[in-house]
């Protein structure tokens, strides 16, 4: 061999542990990208998994407000229900209360 045809060889494996290196340090981003995107992967797993829980606990949230605002609404109609009854109660007593005075106011008269 020649010097200029080892000249060409060590340049060669030279130009070869150069592209090897690269390959190595190439590889190695790329592993550290793929253990990136797997936490990443994993993070996005959680988060999905968060936003679903929160989504429930404003949907359960919001069936409890419609029931609470359900049962003040059904506290109010009986309040009112049970004012109309008192009204009609009173006014059923007075009616009674003046039959018996009238009834018995007569009879004190009548003796």
């Amino acid at each position: 061999m020649t010097d200029s045809s080892e000249s060409r060889l060590d340049r060669i494996e030279r130009l070869l542990e150069s592209s090897q290196q690269r390959l190595d340090s190439t590889q190695q981003i790329v592993d550290s990208n793929a253990r990136a995107i797997a936490a990443n992967s994993a993070g996005m797993a959680e988060l999905r998994t968060g936003i679903a829980k929160q989504q429930q606990q404003q949907q359960f949230q919001q069936s409890l407000n419609d029931q609470i605002a359900d049962v003040v609404g059904l506290i109010g109609t009986y309040a009112e229900q049970t004012e109309q009854n008192r009204i009609a109660l009173r006014a059923a007593i007075r009616l009674l209360v003046e039959a018996l005075r009238d009834r018995f106011s007569g009879n004190v008269q009548a003796d």
